[in-house]
């Protein structure tokens, strides 16, 4: 009964991060408009390596979104074994892959953040 109720409580994480994720990445093409338009309107020469040092942060985010949504799919595969075989080594795995998995994501958001922060204050 524990392990259901853990790899429902795991389940619900893992859906809030792929909807967050899926938000990240959206925020991300917004911001390549933004940029783009700020780029077109500047009459300054000092603009465009920031602007590219910008383009490679979207560029690599959207390669850290993609990795993290495909670790917490093959996470959801993990857990599925485990709940159906119900093995203490597989809970066990699974529980530490899940904190792992949680701190890479948190790794993820807070350095989105910091980012977003930072292109937004460049813009203003």
């Amino acid at each position: 009964m524990e392990t259901m109720t853990s790899a429902a409580i795991i389940e619900t994480e893992h859906l809030t991060w792929l909807k967050n994720l899926d938000f990240y990445k959206a925020q991300l093409s917004v911001m390549e408009k933004e940029l783009a338009g700020f780029a077109k309107e500047s009459t300054s020469k000092k603009v465009g390596p920031r602007v590219e040092q910008f383009q490679n942060q979207f560029i690599r985010q959207r390669e850290v979104i993609d990795t993290l949504r495909h670790s917490v799919k093959q996470h959801e595969n993990e857990i599925e074994r485990m709940t159906r075989f119900a093995l203490e080594y597989l809970r066990d795995r699974v529980t530490k892959d899940h904190m792992l998995l949680k701190a890479e994501y948190k790794r993820f958001v807070e350095l989105f953040m910091e980012m977003e922060q930072d292109f937004h204050d460049y813009l203003a």
